[in-house]
């Protein structure tokens, strides 16, 4: 394992996940023009302003799971076949989606303060604060990917039915990393009634040990990946 190896699949897997992640952006842009044509009928340009950031946020969880998902199938066979090792492109990995996630909770994050500039004078809303949104923001994605990165694993690796328990316990970890969030990251009523609303230093230092956890254990699992050719 060297410094310049896992450096470079860390700016390689950023850059490859970035230009799928502008690809899913303009999906959503597009979605939102036809919102903003359609909706006015039915709800204010606050409302309709609030609908994006909200879905984006949540939407955003998804893409990251998704993109997790084939993190083994997409760039670890391929790796393998270049002759990097499994230890160095977990790190890489890690770097890449550290980055993405908080490059999408900056995205995500101005997107919310022109919300707010937009409704703030047609609704009340409840708001953090920003630093803490951001960070949150970006732990959470890095969780669904995670998750995503952990289910693809098992499928990849082991018998389908270790593939299908692996979802079952991506299902009770996002449940998990739900009700350690603060309340102001809870959207929506599931959400809200996973919150335990614990104080931020305690929300945060707990999904922390959550995603090292997570990490010990995909750093493992991938050394054990038998490649298919």
């Amino acid at each position: 394992m060297t410094l310049n190896t896992i450096g470079k699949i860390t700016r390689d897997m950023y850059l490859g996940n970035g230009m799928i992640s502008v690809f899913y952006l303009l999906v959503m842009f597009a979605i939102q023009l036809v919102v903003v044509f359609v909706v006015p009928w039915l709800a204010s340009e606050g409302e309709v302003s609030i609908y994006f950031g909200m879905s984006l946020g949540a939407s955003t969880r998804i893409f990251m799971l998704i993109l997790g998902f084939f993190a083994v199938r997409s760039y670890l066979t391929s790796y393998v076949a270049l002759g990097v090792t499994r230890r160095s492109f977990f790190w890489g990995c890690a770097f890449s989606t550290t980055l993405l996630a908080y490059s999408f909770a900056l995205l995500v994050s101005i997107v919310g303060w022109v919300n707010l500039q937009i409704s703030a004078s047609d609704m009340e809303m409840q708001v953090g604060s920003p630093g803490v949104t951001f960070l949150m923001n970006g732990m959470f994605y890095l969780l669904y990917y995670l998750v995503g990165w952990i289910i693809g694993l098992a499928f990849y690796n082991y018998r389908l039915w270790i593939g299908a328990l692996s979802v079952l316990v991506g299902v009770m970890i996002v449940g998990l990393g739900e009700a350690l969030s603060t309340e102001i990251l809870s959207i929506g009523p599931i959400r809200s009634s996973l919150s335990l609303g614990l104080p931020t230093v305690v929300s945060v230092t707990s999904i922390l040990i959550l995603l090292f956890v997570m990490l010990f254990v995909l750093k493992t699992l991938t050394r054990e990946v038998a490649v298919k050719v």
